[in-house]
């Protein structure tokens, strides 16, 4: 059942991952909930683990099976889209001792598997091994049938099952045309590898971890293709994912050839002590090395290895490292050696390097050698000394001191050469270093300044760039390694290269991104100016994008791992600097990858890609405030065909009101103060709660007029004043004006208001020709402002002068979740809205000024009273239409169950009720022009926030109503002796027993303050 409900909803991409509790399933599980996939996990741990699994079932879009492939009944499965088969996969990669159930997971769990995707017509992805064609039969006994060790048996053994496996594949795709792919995979590596594997690549990996000696078999000459899990998973997504990879075979595999002897030299050099290579000698049959191809890789799937083999040891070790706290014991270690003595051992192990890449090591140590000779000899003893100064006193002149004094300019000569043979070789890659370092930090500086503008082929040229200056930055200063070693200074330049590789991370990240968002903006233009002989497909351009996105969080994740191990106490001042700014710039990124992957998830349903969708966009009038916003004068209907824009038409509010036939009762504050018989569109919004007010004036407007509603955007004045400070004047031709951000409100007032009556055309001409000038203008806006224009979105909508409601429930819960759909807040803390709705029907509220103060006093015994004072300040000058006595019904949500004490300044009420879960203190009031009038209430706060020894946590949460702009809010607070304030956020006035604090309430605002008990603290 649990398997029905994940895969059951049509609105997310649905993946089933067989064997994804291992090493690399349970990254590529990871990678799949990143883009917005629903995930179920079908393993029998044999060789996965539930442990791997921990951060995948954080995600309620991810489901964990226990069970066997070959077994499994998929009768009842329903709607998968992807099935990665990598179900004992990690058996053949691990050299994990043969088994008659991971055998079966390749034959008869195969076709199982292939079965379920015929029927539900999902996308099929084998996962293979390289070496399916190795092998060496027995044509005398079963007993050793591939080789005489369990080693070979396990190999060749698993080997023969996938070559089987592949054929099954190629079978179902031959026979019934099923769309599959196969990758191949070979001695992958990274984070949760198995430590406890047959494999000579993982005893390695585990032999370095532990600080044991490097055992490598025979004469260490077995062949192997190290490949990072980040690259391996980023290639299964493209074969998966793409559209042409159909009866592919892929090779993931890195073809650089890596002997077992060097990789045990690699491994060796990351430790400060290196470890010790030992050979054994092992009876295992050495094979010519499989063939690696992967130029179909580079070409179908733009796939190809990025991470290289010492960083990619680097990050394993430090992930393992990290793990189990190994790298501070290693420390203490190095730390409780007398100095001159770790010295002496590097440089002994660097001269007995004989396979050492760099000679400057071995030279090194021979020059160093000589040039403590002389100084050795200076040493001779003090009698000796004298000694040869009266022999010189003694010489005729013109003689030689001593028949040896000519050796000394050789000896000196030898001296210069060798410290001059020093500083080349330290100088020169110094300043290297120095030089790609500032290189990179510049090109990524610029490619920062070109992605904000949305120049990405400039961003990736600089990107490029920066991870090219930043490796080789790296590179000459591994050269350094014998001067740190010499010096001490092994720790600071190993942070150093953390540093250089980290950055290296978030170019290639930051690249990633830009890759990935460039067709996302590319297909927005075309869906806002269409053309008829391009298909907009936003599954696929987001789908892609989103790939580049996770490939670029993996990044990130290898990033802030290595700035994480940084010890900044080894940096001079200026190089710790680099630390938080190289921070900042995985923050940077971070934020960049979070809006793009949201925007992915909403584009392809929001623009109607697969089934047309129709919008009611609604225009508010902020001179005249309601629940939700302001007075909505008239609407828009948008039609978006196959991601295109088809259609957007504008029209008076009042219009499909007059088409309802049906009479429907308003609620009583309308029917009692405005006089409204029958509930109509133009006052539909009366529920603060946007949502309650989206589906009512759907509800409305399908029975007016027949049509279908697939959501609802409303925005205001402030809005629209917003846009054109962002995108300039814009010219209404017909009417002879033109329209900028200083004198809209005054021209919106104008045409809609001035000789109106119902049903006129005068308002819609004038907000649809503005629209139209809009739409036009975003068409031909060049992408380098597009960035500022998303930015206008944010703000808008953070600010609630941009509402949106979605019928589509995964749409709306990623509106409610990023605060986008004005819905009331839940808190189980205080909490205040203020609810102004004008029942008078004239647009009085652009003469009125709004105040709200709010005060709470805690009691002797913890107990919370409040008072709200709410100034109403009107400008206007007369009674004169548009403006006007304010006659408004307000009302005041608070904690559910607060309890009214005192009221002033009503005209009728206020009442006690109940609404969306809150307390309401709701009446009627009015406010004359010239004059000021200020509307308080007290009242208690519920029980369950009284302060006292189980709770000394204030928090409270003071929400805006949609619409209002600029309005004045002070927060104050007071409380007896015993108490002491320990925190405020945020922070404010503290004057012995009380808190304030003041700001324009343009968001909704949280306060929280932490007490202390001063009798209980003694």
């Amino acid at each position: 059942m649990g398997l029905d409900t994940k895969l059951s909803r049509k609105t997310r991409t649905r993946s089933l991952v067989v064997g994804g509790a291992g090493f690399i399933g349970s990254h590529l599980c990871e990678a799949l909930l990143a883009q917005n996939q629903t995930v179920v996990c079908l393993d029998d741990l044999t060789t996965g683990s539930t442990e791997n699994l921990l951060t995948a079932q954080r995600d309620p879009h991810f489901t964990f099976i226990e069970g066997d492939l070959s077994l499994a009944d998929f009768s009842s499965f329903k709607n998968v889209d992807y099935i990665f088969h990598l179900a004992g996969l990690e058996a053949y990669l691990q050299e994990v001792k043969p088994s008659l159930q991971t055998l079966l997971t390749n034959s008869l769990g195969t076709k199982n598997l292939l079965d379920f995707a015929l029927r539900t017509e999902a996308k099929f992805l084998f996962a293979s091994t390289v070496d399916i064609y190795s092998g060496v039969a027995s044509s005398l006994s079963l007993k050793f049938y591939y080789g005489k060790t369990e080693e070979d048996e396990s190999r060749f053994s698993h080997n023969e099952a996938k070559r089987f496996g592949e054929a099954l594949v190629e079978e179902y795709q031959n026979k019934y045309h099923l769309n599959t792919r196969v990758v191949r995979l070979a001695d992958v590596y990274g984070s949760r590898m198995n430590l406890e594997a047959d494999s000579p690549l993982n005893r390695l990996f585990a032999q370095a971890i532990e600080k044991k000696s490097l055992v490598v078999g025979n004469d260490g000459l077995r062949i192997f293709h190290p490949t990072y899990i980040g690259d391996v998973v980023y290639g299964i997504q493209r074969a998966a994912l793409l559209d042409n990879t159909e009866a592919g075979i892929y090779y993931l595999v890195n073809p650089q050839e890596v002997e077992v002897y060097e990789l045990a030299q690699l491994l060796s050099q990351q430790e400060k002590m290196p470890l010790k290579v030992e050979f054994q000698k092992s009876e295992e049959i050495l094979l010519p090395p499989a063939k690696i191809e992967i130029a179909k890789s580079k070409e179908e799937l733009r796939w190809e290895p990025k991470v290289s083999l010492k960083e990619g040891i680097k990050f394993t070790l430090l992930y393992f490292n990290q793990a189990e706290n190994l790298t501070s014991q290693a420390q203490v270690t190095q730390e409780v050696q007398p100095k001159s003595k770790v010295a002496g051992q590097e440089e002994e192990a660097s001269g007995m390097d004989k396979k050492s890449s760099s000679p400057f090591k071995f030279s090194f140590k021979n020059l160093l050698h000589s040039a403590h000779k002389p100084a050795e000899e200076a040493k001779e003893p003090k009698s000796d000394f004298k000694k040869l100064s009266s022999q010189k006193k003694d010489q005729p002149e013109g003689e030689s001191p001593t028949k040896h004094a000519g050796v000394k300019p050789v000896k000196i000569l030898i001296l210069v050469a060798s410290l001059s043979l020093v500083l080349i070789g330290l100088v020169g890659p110094l300043l290297s270093s120095l030089f790609f370092s500032y290189r990179g930090v510049k090109a990524l500086e610029k490619a920062k300044a070109d992605f904000s503008q949305l120049k990405f082929t400039q961003a990736q040229s600089e990107l490029q760039k920066a991870a090219k200056s930043f490796n080789v930055a790296n590179r000459n200063l591994e050269d350094l390694q014998w001067f740190a070693t010499l010096f001490h200074w092994r720790d600071t330049s190993q942070d150093v290269s953390y540093l250089l590789s980290a950055a290296e991370d978030v170019s290639r990240a930051l690249f990633s991104v830009s890759v990935g968002i460039e067709p996302v903006f590319g297909g927005i233009q075309n869906t806002l100016n269409p053309d008829p002989q391009e298909k907009n497909d936003f599954q696929k351009i987001t789908r892609l994008a989103d790939i580049e996105y996770t490939m670029a969080l993996n990044k990130l994740s290898e990033a802030q791992a290595k700035i994480g191990a940084v010890r900044s106490q080894n940096f001079l001042p200026f190089l710790a600097t680099k630390i938080s700014q190289l921070e900042i710039q995985t923050l940077f990124a971070k934020e960049i990858i979070g809006k793009a992957s949201l925007l992915n998830r909403l584009l392809p349903t929001i623009v109607g890609q697969n089934e047309d969708k129709v919008y009611l966009l609604l225009f508010q009038n902020n001179m005249e405030r309601r629940a939700t916003g302001v007075f909505i004068g008239s609407y828009g209907r948008i039609l978006l065909k196959e991601g295109l824009l088809a259609e957007i038409k504008v029209d008076d509010i009042y219009n499909p009101d007059g088409l309802s036939k049906e009479t429907i009762i308003p609620p009583a504050p309308l029917k009692q103060y405005l006089k409204v018989e029958s509930w109509g569109m133009r006052d539909a919004n009366w529920s603060p709660d946007f949502s309650k007010t989206a589906e009512q004036m759907i509800e409305l407007y399908e029975k007016a007029t027949s049509d279908r509603v697939d959501g609802v955007m409303a925005l205001d004045l402030f809005f629209v004043e917003d846009l054109l400070r962002e995108l300039g004047p814009m010219v209404l031709v017909d009417k002879g004006e033109t329209i900028t951000a200083d004198n809209l409100f005054e021209k919106a007032e104008y045409y809609a208001e001035v000789n109106f009556k119902p049903g006129s055309e005068g308002k819609s001409d004038f907000l649809g020709d503005l629209g139209f000038q809009i739409t036009q203008t975003l068409k031909t806006l060049p992408l380098s402002r597009w960035l500022n224009l998303v930015q206008v979105l944010q703000q808008d909508l953070q600010t609630k002068h941009l509402l949106l409601y979605f019928k589509e429930p995964v749409l709306e819960d990623l509106v409610l979740e990023q605060n986008w759909g004005g819905k009331v807040q839940e808190t189980a803390g205080d909490f205040l809205w203020v609810v102004d709705s004008n029942v008078g029907g004239n647009k009085a509220d652009y003469f009125v000024d709004r105040q709200v103060q709010y005060t709470v006093e805690v009691g002797r015994d913890g107990e919370l009273t409040a008072q709200v004072l709410i100034n109403y300040q009107h400008r206007g000058e007369s009674e004169a239409w548009p403006g006007g006595t304010y006659k408004d019904y307000l009302r005041v949500y608070t904690p559910l169950g607060s309890k009214l004490a005192t009221a002033e300044n009503f005209i009728d009420g206020p009442a006690t009720e109940e609404d969306l879960g809150y307390t309401v203190f709701a009446g009627y009031l009015e406010v004359s022009p010239t004059t000021t009038q200020i509307v308080s209430l007290a009242y208690s706060l519920p029980d369950k926030l009284v302060l006292g020894k189980d709770n000394l946590t204030y928090s409270f949460m003071g929400q805006k109503q949609a619409g209002a702009r600029d309005e004045a809010f002070q927060f104050a607070m007071s409380w007896p002796q015993y108490l002491t304030l320990q925190s405020a956020d945020p922070q404010g006035e503290i004057l012995s027993q009380t808190y304030k604090f003041q700001t324009l309430l343009n968001s909704d605002q949280p306060v929280v303050l932490q007490f202390q008990n001063k009798a209980s603290s003694q």
